[in-house]
């Protein structure tokens, strides 16, 4: 039981994170963020409280207020399971992206130091190389013209090499190529999956787990007075014991003893209850 209970209220937290975090971004301006961080905490927590607020309604019989809330209960449910799959769809898409990017950066690098590495092998084959000593003793314009463009080479190849070095290969949703390879789907499709799925069964344990883990405080509170009977209920309807030599009423534990009706008025005065021990 403690651990359906850590799983729910982790589930809880985790669809105030991703409602909260959706909210905040598409707000502009502190007081705004705010404001509609507010909104939709306030709706996801409603969502995890209506069903079992509605179950003790309908239990003490309040049945309007009950009915209201069970209607209340979709809606808020499905504005928390859209706010919670937008949120991992972003940060999909910003992860997604960001990788994106990096590959495309490692791609074109890769460019620049292939680029620079084929000009540099062309230069060190041209008759220029040799006259000039590998750059070394450049005599002439052209010489000076010829080595200022290796060098220029060097530099963009040597900053290549420093930024390949740093970056590491990037690969943009290896997983979700993977999935598509294997079920022939579009990888827009399993995209929607994988961030439907995680959002729907948070929102389901969150709401449904809350009211699962809390059902015996609830119906155990809406019990009338009635439905709880107490010990002094249960000692008016136990039957009164006799004394076996006199016939008289004798007190049960808990019980008020019952005197005859022959008793004079006098005596009833002094009937003893005996406390429940």
């Amino acid at each position: 039981m403690i651990l359906a209970r850590l799983a729910v209220y982790g589930a809880i937290v985790c669809t105030l994170w991703f409602n909260g975090s959706y909210a905040y971004a598409k707000a502009s301006g502190e007081a705004h963020q705010l404001a509609m961080v507010a909104v939709a905490l306030t709706i996801d927590l409603s969502k995890c409280g209506f069903l079992p607020a509605a179950s003790h309604l309908w239990a003490t019989r309040y049945r309007v207020p009950a009915l209201v809330l069970f209607v209340m209960w979709p809606l808020a449910f499905s504005y928390s399971l859209f706010a919670g799959y937008a949120a991992i769809t972003t940060n999909r898409t910003f992860a997604t992206a960001s990788t994106e990017g990096a590959a495309q950066t490692r791609a074109r690098t890769q460019a620049d130091y292939d680029q620079a590495t084929n000009a540099l092998a062309v230069a060190t084959g041209s008759p220029l190389w040799t006259t000039t000593a590998a750059c070394t003793a450049p005599k002439t314009q052209s010489h000076r013209q010829f080595c200022d463009g290796v060098t220029r080479l060097r530099q963009q190849q040597h900053a290549a090499t420093t930024t390949l070095n740093a970056s590491k290969p990037a690969h943009v949703d290896p997983e979700l190529m993977l999935l598509a390879d294997l079920t022939n789907f579009e990888a827009s499709t399993l995209l929607l999956v994988i961030a439907f799925v995680p959002a729907l069964i948070l929102e389901l344990v969150s709401s449904l787990g809350f009211y699962a883990v809390n059902r015996r405080a609830v119906v155990g509170a809406s019990r009338t007075p009635a439905e709880q009977p107490s010990k002094v209920w249960f000692a008016w309807m136990r039957p009164n014991r006799k004394n076996a030599s006199t016939g008289d009423p004798v007190a049960s534990r808990g019980s008020i003893a019952v005197p005859p009706s022959d008793t004079p008025p006098a005596s009833r005065v002094s009937w003893t209850v005996k406390a429940v021990s």
